[in-house]
């Protein structure tokens, strides 16, 4: 996503932990491993590293309920909109989810947030969104929402 590195930089030094989560239907179709994708996610790192940001975790779900092979064909609850992704990082980092954003660029993230119970969900979209949204706002561009949500921090820190 354009910019990334740097609205994670900033969202990195305001204190905040960042976490990717992403459907990867890829493994259950048998386009790549989860060793490959592994390697993709380590590249991801490296490369925001270099760029003066950094992620506390990424988190992915491996299957499809309809396409894909073996063990990676199924209903999950990881698999966005389900919340099983953002349960997951809550426990491993003990984040407090009331009081968390969750940044994403479909309905399916936002209908994953609002399960999971996420207090604040903004999705990206550059265009208008037909048939509407779940969304709390509604952004043009990641910049615009890192924007956002550092000035919700600052407005609940009461300046």
């Amino acid at each position: 996503m354009p910019g990334a590195s740097r609205a994670i930089g900033r969202l990195n030094r305001a204190g905040l932990v960042t976490v990717v989560i992403t459907n990867q239907s890829g493994v259950a179709r048998g386009l790549l491993s989860e060793a490959a994708l592994r390697r993709l996610h380590e590249a991801l790192i490296g490369r925001l590293a270099r760029r003066g940001a950094r992620l506390d975790a990424i988190y992915y779900c491996p299957h499809h309920p309809t396409a894909g092979v073996g063990k990676y064909r199924r209903r999950c609850r990881c698999r966005k909109p389900g919340p099983g992704m953002i349960l997951r990082a809550r426990r491993d980092l003990s984040l407090d989810l009331a009081g968390s954003f969750l940044i994403g660029d479909s309905e399916r993230d936002i209908l994953a947030g609002r399960r999971g119970g996420v207090g604040m969900n903004i999705l990206i979209a550059r265009a208008p969104v037909e048939g509407g949204t779940r969304a709390d706002a509604v952004v043009a561009s990641l910049a615009r929402a890192v924007d956002l949500v550092l000035r919700r921090l600052r407005e609940k820190a009461g300046g």
